[in-house]
């Protein structure tokens, strides 16, 4: 049975994670580089600082050093998410400032950089906190939950955001649309925030405090399961280098407004919202690497439509949003828990930290050779060994491959491994 303290703080868990939802959303894809047209930053930048979360992520290894330290891990996380966010308000603010080019390009690269630097910092540490009040056993369920609020949610939110936008430009008035937006995103910090100071304090220790740095990685050295997962990260993270693109061949090669690719996301919301609690049920039944199996082989199915999508067949954009949801419905929390079956968790924190701090960048890394090849096309006139071809469908073709390496090494490596349940 569980006591009101733990239910309240679940709640204000759920809570708490739809705000933060509600921000990320206006900071991706067709809003950000709605931002960055306005600014006259060009595509290929655009798709670079829309994955530099890949690139801050590796302040998660100053977690390691950080929370020995730390003497209130609730009143540390709560400072950090919030200038986080406060820092992605201000990046609607920026194209209003009276100032040049070269000066709000350098501001937006800045506050994405802050804003992910506060947001990724003390993450491990956060995660562990939030899940200390889940059962175990029931991980994957209440995140389905967790993200089945979210989605919900959100579903009106963007549709809502999204059609203020094209309100706003129709009428010439499009720096009002981005100050609405920062009001929304102020709303919503406002809230992130009551409902962080509602989630009890850690009920237990979240990290083993006598070891030392060389003990804990000489822990995760020897852990065999720990080392083929790192490698799994790795290829996870290089596997999907068109998805910080898309947002520009959406509204610019595919010709949509962004009230349309909102509603089409909505659409994707809804299936992603069906998906996620037999995804969340399939993995506390098997593991959460089957799940990630299970996830990668749709998003295979996605980018096959991206693959074939042009002005001409536009149409196929939305099986791809339709499936890619899907998939995404099994991929967060499965790359945000796998570590959960393979490590023990008074060590969670700092597993989480080294492999997140070194994995994740190099999907930045995937970017930036993305958009090397998306200027080399661009420049040839979407001409690729004589095809007519955009960027975009050559990035989706490496994605591809590299997605079913994945899948295979998931198939004949990780689950060959022994699976803990804590």
């Amino acid at each position: 049975m569980q006591s009101k303290e733990v239910k309240r703080s679940q709640r204000a868990y759920i809570l708490q994670c739809m705000f933060e939802y509600f921000v990320s959303l206006l900071v991706m894809d067709v809003y950000l580089a709605k931002v960055m047209a306005v600014v006259g930053i060009d595509d290929a930048l655009t798709g670079v600082v829309s994955t530099i979360t890949s690139l801050m992520v590796q302040t998660q290894l100053l977690s390691i050093v950080i929370i020995p330290r730390l003497k209130s891990v609730k009143g540390a996380v709560i400072l950090f998410n919030t200038l986080g966010l406060l820092c992605f308000m201000t990046l609607y603010l920026i194209p209003i400032l009276p100032f040049g080019f070269v000066f709000k390009r350098n501001a937006i690269v800045l506050c994405m950089l802050f804003g992910y630097f506060f947001r990724y910092a003390l993450a491990p540490i956060r995660a562990r906190w939030q899940n200390s009040f889940v059962e175990p056993d029931r991980r994957g369920s209440f995140c389905a939950i967790l993200g089945r609020v979210s989605l919900i949610a959100s579903m009106p939110f963007v549709l809502s955001v999204g059609f203020v936008l094209d309100h706003f430009e129709k009428s010439g008035k499009i720096q009002t649309g981005l100050l609405v937006v920062a009001a929304i995103i102020s709303l919503s910090c406002v809230c992130n925030l009551v409902c962080l100071l509602c989630i009890s304090k850690p009920r237990e220790k979240l990290v083993v405090e006598t070891a030392s740095i060389k003990q804990v990685l000489a822990y995760l050295w020897n852990n065999k399961s720990y080392r083929m997962v790192f490698l799994l990260l790795v290829l996870y993270h290089v596997s999907n280098p068109v998805s910080g693109f898309l947002g520009t061949y959406k509204i610019k090669e595919l010709m949509i407004s962004v009230g349309m690719v909102q509603v089409m996301n909505i659409g994707g919301s809804i299936v992603q919202f069906i998906a996620l609690k037999p995804f969340g049920k399939f993995e506390d039944r098997t593991s959460f690497a089957t799940g990630m199996k299970a996830a990668m082989t749709l998003r295979v199915i996605s980018l096959s439509a991206v693959l074939f999508c042009t002005p001409g067949t536009r149409w196929l954009i939305l099986v791809y949003i339709l499936v890619d949801n899907a998939a995404v419905a099994g991929l967060t929390y499965c790359i945000q828990n796998i570590l959960y079956n393979y490590v023990d968790k008074q060590y969670i924190v700092q597993a989480d930290a080294i492999s997140g701090g070194i994995t994740m960048p190099l999907g930045f890394g995937a970017a930036l050779a993305g958009g090397r090849v998306l200027s080399y096309v661009q420049t040839h006139e979407n001409m690729v060994w004589g095809m007519k071809m955009y960027g975009q469908q050559l990035l989706a073709g490496i994605s591809i491959l590299i997605s079913i390496v994945v899948i295979l090494y998931i198939r004949f490596v990780i689950e060959k491994r022994p699976v803990m349940k804590q």
